[in-house]
């Protein structure tokens, strides 16, 4: 008898604990706010600013509710998509996956560039002498371009020979492609050197092609300003460059490495093994 009401005042103490998580009771301590009893706290809030910070407390505070309010929003549409039952459909459970590798890949990118050493004055004042593009004869480009809605192959191959913007246009119009005219703006700054190079190169009224992801630009030079940039802003914009260059360069090398030791772990179905390469054709013997 004395076990069983032990028993029973255990299962009482449980029911008031499970009260108490389910009550309407307003939010204190780390939780910020609760959404049908599911809680978000403040280092959940913290992370959603990722470190943004007001210039005074109103506006630190506006931040606040507004990433606040970003929370709740996707919790809210997150359990009206579990309410329907999308989460357990084949596709939901693929998007899933899908977003939870990206989010350890991120989270990963982010691990093996957290340590990347710095650049030094030296190393960034070096980089200012040897691009001289980039700063001191550093131009910005106002460009007329056609926006096209493709990047393939062919269409950069058929691109190749046309020089003037009458020619691009008419070749848009015969294949029946997509494309929008606008003006826009070429910093050298933010321009790989190398392009820039070819841009300063080409002929008056010359066009040049720049593939964007899906998409391809075609430009041509309708005016050029030259705003050099010099001194410590110079080995400030350097230093930028040159970090990034070495994350992207640190990161390279442990993707590749990953990637490789990976190799052996991989089994491939019949219908998808990787084809052997093609053996290299041997040259054929001079004639005697």
């Amino acid at each position: 008898m004395k076990r069983q009401n032990l028993f029973v005042a255990a299962a009482a103490i449980s029911l008031l604990a499970l009260a108490g998580c389910s009550s309407d009771a307003e939010p204190t301590g780390q939780v910020v706010a609760t959404v049908d009893g599911v809680e978000i706290t403040q280092t959940e809030l913290n992370n959603e600013l990722g470190g943004l910070k007001g210039r005074n407390a109103a506006e630190q505070d506006a931040l606040q509710r507004g990433a606040l309010q970003n929370i709740i929003n996707r919790t809210l549409l997150t359990q009206a998509a579990v309410e329907r039952e999308l989460d357990k459909s084949p596709e939901g459970v693929l998007t899933k996956k899908r977003a939870e590798q990206m989010a350890m890949i991120a989270m990963f990118e982010k691990s093996v560039t957290a340590n990347t050493p710095p650049v030094s004055t030296e190393e960034a004042t070096e980089f200012v002498s040897e691009n001289p593009l980039l700063f001191d004869q550093r131009r910005i480009f106002l460009v007329e371009q056609i926006a096209v809605n493709s990047n393939t192959p062919k269409l950069l191959k058929d691109l190749e020979p046309l020089k003037t913007m009458p020619e691009v246009q008419a070749y848009l119009a015969s294949m029946k492609l997509n494309s929008q005219l606008s003006f826009g703006v070429i910093d050298a700054l933010q321009t790989d050197p190398a392009i820039t190079r070819q841009i300063v190169a080409l002929a008056p009224d010359a066009v040049f092609v720049l593939p964007q992801g899906d998409n391809v630009r075609i430009n041509r030079i309708r005016d050029t300003q030259l705003v050099p940039v010099s001194g410590d802003d110079a080995v400030a914009i350097a230093k930028e460059i040159l970090a990034n260059q070495r994350r992207q360069q640190q990161l390279a090398n442990a993707v590749n490495g990953v990637l490789a030791q990976g190799k052996d772990k991989v089994k491939y179905s019949a219908a998808f093994k990787p084809q052997a390469a093609p053996a290299a054709k041997k040259a054929a013997a001079p004639e005697k």
